[in-house]
């Protein structure tokens, strides 16, 4: 009992854990009037010699979104746009190094705090799949995409790392809302018991019934006629096909694929690996039946009612490179 409980905090604290970490939104929202600005600044300090390498990287990503920490932490000290422009130009230098410095601090502490969020979801989900959970490492992967797509000039080294730990969340994510989706679909279309129906049973004569019985022992597979062979595998259904010469063909309608070519000898029993080969044709047969008539009986299951209650599939990554 005490393992237990404690394994319940645990995975409480689990949770706790991930809704801490796991943003209601993006990390960072747009640039938005920054954006023009930043943008002619960061042009402007890389043509000095000593650019912070965050900024050089900012200055050839070509990428809005990734100004968005810079607008962040001036918007956190209280300047505005034309605030920031009325600044003499040392001043403007100054001030976006500092907001440079204080994003790559922010951004590496984000990083790892979403990594071990994200491994600690695993484990979390892993002992109980809740809805609750998944919603939150949704949140996590979102927020790690965000990081790898658009802030690796921030995180110099660790850019490839923050792209691997968005790529292995969104996996992780998607792999369980599908078993969500697929635990649904096998309870939802579960068919009534009914009693399983065998070709041994109705269908079959007495004759091909003990033909059957006789073929199924090793030690009764010699002194077999072609007759007797043919009689088997038409009384599961098989044909024929009539043909001159030795080589004769046996095959079943519904199945072409299940076919099999006997060599018939006048005068000569049939090889006993011929019955053998028989009895396994026919057991393919009653696994080709009973899949069929399962895929039959399974009712077509609407997910949307699952679907509605799972957070959506993730967007793509856009993939952006540093």
């Amino acid at each position: 009992m005490a393992f237990y409980n404690a394994r319940r905090l645990l995975l409480a604290a689990g949770l706790l854990a991930l809704a801490a970490a796991a943003s209601a939104g993006p990390l960072y929202e747009g640039p938005g009037d920054w954006a023009p600005v930043l943008a002619a600044s960061v042009g402007d300090m890389n043509r000095q010699p000593a650019s912070q390498p965050s900024i050089r990287a900012l200055g050839s990503a070509q990428d809005i979104q990734a100004l968005a920490p810079l607008a962040f932490e001036l918007d956190q000290h209280g300047l505005l746009p034309n605030d920031f422009l009325a600044l003499p130009p040392k001043s403007r230098r100054r001030r976006l190094r500092e907001a440079a410095a204080s994003s790559v601090r922010a951004l590496r502490g984000k990083l790892s705090q979403l990594a071990a969020a994200a491994t600690n979801s695993e484990w979390a989900l892993d002992q109980r799949p809740q809805p609750q959970a998944l919603q939150q490492l949704y949140a996590l992967a979102l927020d790690l995409r965000e990081v790898a797509d658009h802030y690796g000039p921030y995180l110099g080294p660790d850019a490839d790392s923050a792209r691997e730990h968005a790529d292995s969340a969104a996996q992780r994510y998607s792999t369980l809302r599908q078993a969500a989706i697929d635990r649904y679909v096998a309870r939802q279309a579960r068919p009534a018991a009914q009693p399983q129906e065998t070709l041994e049973r109705p269908a079959l004569s007495k004759d091909v019934q003990a033909l059957y019985q006789k073929a199924l022992r090793p030690q009764d597979r010699h002194n077999w006629s072609f007759d007797d062979l043919v009689k088997l595998y038409r009384g599961f259904g098989f044909h024929l096909r009539e043909s001159h010469g030795s080589h004769k063909q046996v095959f079943h309608p519904d199945f072409p694929e299940l076919s099999q070519v006997i060599v018939r000898h006048a005068g000569q029993e049939i090889s006993a690996s011929y019955v053998k080969k028989a009895v396994h044709l026919i057991r393919r047969l009653q696994q080709e039946v009973k899949s069929e008539d399962a895929s039959a009986a399974r009712p077509a299951v609407d997910t949307s009612v699952i679907e509605a209650q799972l957070p959506p599939p993730l967007p793509p990554s856009i993939g952006t490179g540093y």
